[in-house]
């Protein structure tokens, strides 16, 4: 009975998980001026997007509880180790939080920036869905954009990024 009563939870989780980044607003538009924000590290650090002025930023909105969001992050450390000698900064920003990132984040050897508190900034890039991902410009501008996991994709969502880098270097 406690398997049966697992996988129900399970599938519960999942389609609620699944339902959630379906129920979206439209990411912001490629080519529109990303928002400023300023947030804070797990040491009381203040970061502010002007900060990265120059670099290819990879915004990644997620959260510990959100199984989709710790799919997309062993790529995300992927892009952090390949890129980040070429001035592209990977930033995790923890939003709607129920758990500890930065035990997750170190617990599981991810070592790009952490960001805290990101439901302060959620509305200003319609964040409606968890994870949602952004990639800016060297001069600010949204050049990618994509909320959730799309199940069964033909193209691989880490190719996508790592070419949308790619063109902008």
């Amino acid at each position: 009975m406690k398997a049966r009563e697992l996988v129900l939870l399970l599938l519960f989780t999942l389609f609620f998980t699944n339902l959630e980044a379906q129920q979206t607003l439209p990411p912001l538009t490629d080519g529109k001026i990303a928002p400023e924000w300023t947030l804070k590290d797990p040491d009381g650090n203040s970061h502010s997007l002007t900060d990265y002025r120059g670099k290819i930023v990879l915004l990644d909105f997620w959260a510990t509880w959100c199984g989709p969001c710790r799919q997309e992050m062993p790529k995300l450390q992927k892009v952090h180790e390949e890129y980040s000698a070429e001035n592209v900064a990977v930033i995790g920003i923890s939003t709607r939080e129920k758990g500890d990132p930065e035990k997750f984040m170190s617990k599981n050897n991810y070592t790009y920036q952490l960001l805290l508190n990101g439901e302060k900034i959620t509305e200003k890039y319609n964040v409606s869905g968890l994870p949602t991902l952004y990639i800016i410009n060297q001069d600010g501008e949204i050049i990618y954009s994509k909320v959730g996991i799309k199940v069964g994709r033909k193209v691989n969502g880490y190719q996508k990024i790592v070419n949308t880098i790619e063109k902008a270097l």
